[in-house]
């Protein structure tokens, strides 16, 4: 045949409507490419505009806190200069509020003469004067108190550029006095830059002032601070609306930018964040590529496809133009029958009635790996399950009896309806083998390998079942055997026991190690709990660090139960190895019996969660046996809770106030702070009846908040050297931003930090001591005074006063009651005393209520007294602190 004879033969194998289908498929690909590619486009431009402005405002309320963080620094200082301007000491102020660091490079008083009075830096040259910067200038006007932002400039003492924030002092006559400055690095806005990484693909943040000058920025090729860029597009949008987006090169750096601006509605600053194309189109263009890739491998298969098809009809019309020459009476259908088997994805074999292969496909022979000799019509249905079984191709026995049972067994399937069977090859595979009888005796099978199917049929199966971490059965597995053991219970009149425990301190291990320590820690604690409990309990993850515990059988319920919580309590308490690092953890078990305390599953789940609570309420890692009476216990807390909440937002506390004297003269020198619940209906309710529910439920935090705001309030107008003194929770230490909470009060009420000490128990600082301690710094750095309360009653008394910078110890009033005829009392009270003196910290001494006590504490060494013997709390209108001698008599 000719080079065109050919090429007219495959030109007309190949126009076909298969073929014009394949071509319409391709133009169809292409075209859904293209418009999927459009779609992920917009999303990507409009994703980049939301994550602008949610980033812009982040930055905004970022700066705007900071900014506002000094403001509030130069209020306190301007306070603290204003009350003692003669004796005010800027250096040491500032290093005692730690004041000057990274970012704040110093602090300066400018007086009214323009010359500088006082800075935290080392300059000693001549006087500077500074009357001509524009901080200076802004501040003149005495009728105007606001912040001022200066442009970026370089100090004259610290040769560093930066931003001037200044407020004016006001003189003795009320007019203008000076002015006092916080030199901030422009730096200080990349600590936002890195926390939200946008340096990775080269995005942008910048702060101008309402001018334009550039305050600080990160992102940029070179440094631009202080220099007046406005580019053209920030221009036309800004006179369009003081917040918004524009698209533009950066005149900064030529970079083209998605820039998202605003223009804050507190401050003289606009700010600006920018993200680059790179970074908006990163994942557009990694879609774009794969949906193209996609689309050629489509278009590609197709092509091949279609050159498969033609080549393949070639073949076949040459089949046919051979069969038709050799024997025409094969016809079209027999060809039709071919093309159907040889493409089918299982293998297909039929036999006729004397047991003899007719037709088979290639699938069924790659299946079996048949060689030639078989693969012949006529070969014998035994024959070819011989070679299947003495080749080790099925699991099992290859010998001649194994080939023998085998073909018993096949020829026992029956003859007049369809079967199936799954055969298991010896590689683990799984072969789905499926016979249809035909009417002369013979059959058509079909082999289907379903392997994967199966093994996908059994990971749900056990997903569905089993908890994926642990392994452990999950919830609904547990629900399922609660509610079969409550039909065994019904029937046969037994027992079975539920037992619910969750894990105490695992978020200190989440928080402190991370979640990959949590999760490992889980795995072990199941780990345990397995070899703690019998084969025939029941153990489930419930979620998160819950478990729970079906007990069934044994001679009594309750020791039964007893003695699994002991044993559970016992291994869960071992230290844990997390790759090196140990961690210890408890468990808190709720018990519940059946059929005494229930027998449907919400009803003992319940019963054994009120239970769980009360081990956890009265120490933890315990167990508790559920009681009626925890139901209406835990219905009065919730109501208790309820009411103090109500109780809190309708401002229903007041404050009293108890003197605290000086031992050596009997004046008062201070007064403790005792808040009271004044109830419409009970009246006065003491702390001991409501503090403990605050602390349990968080409500100590706005409440704590409000003690501290109205104590600083009331005693800012008292004497100058009388001191009010706080107590401090430890839940306001945990959870509370304890050292914002004091700073705010103090600048607010515009109490001397001196005149404010906070009372911190032992019990408090018994977890995350070293978030404590930084804590504890801060507030310190305050210029406050610390007190250790209730001393002597807590755990590791001398540990907390090194690692801690207390001021005072207070000697618990269980001691001083005891102390005149109790031997251990007054060797506790001589062992603190000498503590105290040792370690050069002030004492005091509570619940002193009798002259004799008073003469032995003075006697002793204490330097501070309170107690009914000088005065009970009282609230501020009756307190009588400018008659400060205090005695006996006069209390009477």
């Amino acid at each position: 045949m000719t080079f065109r004879n050919k090429c007219r033969v495959w030109l007309r194998a190949s126009l076909n409507l298969v073929t014009l289908a394949c071509f319409v498929l391709i133009a169809a690909c292409w075209l859904i490419a293209a418009l999927v590619i459009g779609v992920e486009h917009d999303k990507a431009v409009d994703d980049a505009f939301k994550r602008s402005d949610s980033l812009v405002q982040l930055f905004e309320r970022d700066t705007t806190d900071i900014v506002e963080r000094f403001d509030r620094t130069l209020l306190l200082l301007r306070k603290s200069f204003e009350d003692d301007p003669v004796h005010f000491d800027l250096r040491s102020w500032s290093e005692r509020a730690g004041l000057v660091g990274d970012q704040t490079q110093q602090l300066t008083l400018i007086g009214a003469d323009g010359f500088q009075s006082a800075s935290t830096t080392d300059y000693r040259g001549p006087a500077l004067y500074l009357g001509d910067r524009e901080h200076f200038k802004a501040q003149l006007d005495p009728t105007v108190d606001k912040l001022f932002i200066s442009k970026p400039l370089v100090g004259r003492a610290s040769k560093k550029i930066s931003l001037q924030f200044s407020r004016q002092l006001r003189g003795a006559d009320g007019g203008f006095g000076g002015v006092i400055v916080i030199s901030v690095s422009p730096s200080f806005i990349e600590q936002f830059y890195q926390t939200v990484d946008l340096r990775a693909n080269g995005g942008s943040i910048v702060l101008r002032n309402l001018d334009g000058v550039i305050l600080a920025a990160s992102g940029i090729s070179f440094e631009p601070i202080g220099r007046h860029v406005s580019p053209q597009p920030f221009l036309d949008a800004f006179a369009r609306s003081r917040s918004g987006h524009y698209w533009g090169g950066g005149a900064i750096d030529g970079v083209n930018r998605l820039v998202a601006y605003r223009t804050s509605d507190k401050l003289p600053l606009v700010f600006a964040l920018g993200l680059t194309e790179k970074d908006i189109f990163r994942n557009y263009e990694r879609d774009r590529a794969r949906y193209l890739t996609t689309a050629g491998i489509i278009t590609l298969m197709i092509l091949i496809a279609i050159v498969f098809t033609t080549h393949r009809q070639l073949r076949l019309e040459r089949y046919q133009e051979n069969l038709e020459r050799l024997n025409q009476e094969i016809s079209l259908q027999n060809l039709r029958f071919d093309a159907a088997i040889e493409n089918m994805a299982v293998g297909l074999c039929m036999f006729d009635g004397q047991k003899r292969l007719v037709v088979w496909n290639d699938r069924y022979a790659e299946l079996y790996r048949l060689t030639q000799e078989l693969l012949k019509v006529g070969t014998p249905h035994e024959a070819i399950i011989a070679d299947r079984i003495s080749r080790g191709i099925l699991k099992g026995e290859t010998s001649g009896p194994a080939i023998e049972t085998k073909i018993a067994e096949l020829g026992r399937l029956p003859s007049d309806a369809r079967s199936s069977r799954v055969d298991e090859f010896a590689d683990g595979r799984l072969m789905l083998v499926t016979r249809q009888p035909m009417k002369d005796g013979g059959w058509v099978a079909t082999h289907e390998d379903i392997t994967e199917r199966r093994r996908a049929e059994a990971e749900i199966a056990y997903l569905a079942h089993h908890d994926a971490l642990t392994g452990l059965a999950n919830r609904a597995v547990f629900i399922e055997k609660l509610h079969e053991a409550g039909k065994r219970c019904e029937r046969q009149s037994g027992w079975f026991t539920v037992l619910l425990l969750d894990l105490d301190k695992f978020k200190a291990v989440n928080d402190t190690l991370g979640h990959i320590a949590g999760d490992q820690l889980l795995v072990e604690v199941a780990r345990r709990l397995k070899s703690s409990v019998r084969e025939s309990d029941v153990l489930a993850r419930l979620g998160g660090d819950e478990f729970a515990v079906i007990q069934e059988g044994g001679p009594n319920q309750y020791e039964g139960a007893a003695a699994l919580a002991l044993k559970i309590i016992e291994a869960i308490t071992r230290p844990f190895d997390l790759n090196g690092r140990e961690a210890m953890v408890g468990t808190s078990i709720g018990i519940a019996l059946a059929p005494e305390h229930g027998k449907a599953p919400g009803e003992l789940l319940k019963s054994a969660d009120l239970a769980l609570y009360d081990a956890k309420a009265n120490g933890r890692n315990i167990f508790r046996v559920f009681r009626a009476e925890m139901l209406e216990a835990i219905r009065s807390r919730k109501a208790a809770e309820s009411e103090l909440r109500d109780a809190i937002e309708r401002d229903e506390f007041v404050l009293h106030y108890q003197p605290v004297v000086d031992v050596k003269t009997r004046r008062l020198c201070g007064v403790e702070a005792l808040v009271r619940w004044r109830h419409p209906a009970k009246g006065f309710i003491p702390p001991d009846q409501f503090i403990p529910l605050a602390e349990s439920t968080g409500l100590i935090v706005p409440l704590g908040e409000w003690i501290l705001r109205r104590a600083c309030a009331d005693a800012v107008s008292w004497p100058a050297d009388i001191r009010v003194a706080i107590n401090v929770s430890a839940v306001q230490i945990s959870k509370g931003n304890l050292h914002g909470v004091v700073l705010s009060a103090l600048v607010e009420t515009g109490l001397s930090p001196g005149r404010l000490e906070l009372e911190i128990t032992e019990t408090a600082l018994l977890e995350n001591q070293e978030a404590h301690l930084a804590t504890i710094r801060q507030l310190k750095n305050l210029g406050i005074s610390l007190a250790l309360d209730d001393f002597g009653t807590g755990y590791s008394s001398v540990n907390y006063l090194t690692n801690f910078p207390f001021d005072k110890i207070k000697i618990d009033q269980s001691f001083t009651r005891g102390v005149l005829h109790r031997r251990d009392c007054a060797a506790a009270v001589s062992a603190v005393l000498a503590l105290a003196q040792g370690l050069d910290i002030v004492t005091t001494a509570e619940g002193v209520e009798t002259e004799a006590q008073f003469e032995y504490m003075r006697n002793a060494g204490v330097n501070l007294v309170q107690g009914y013997l000088f005065g009970r709390p009282a609230p501020v209108a009756q307190l009588d602190l400018y008659h400060t001698n205090v005695s006996s008599e006069m209390v009477a």
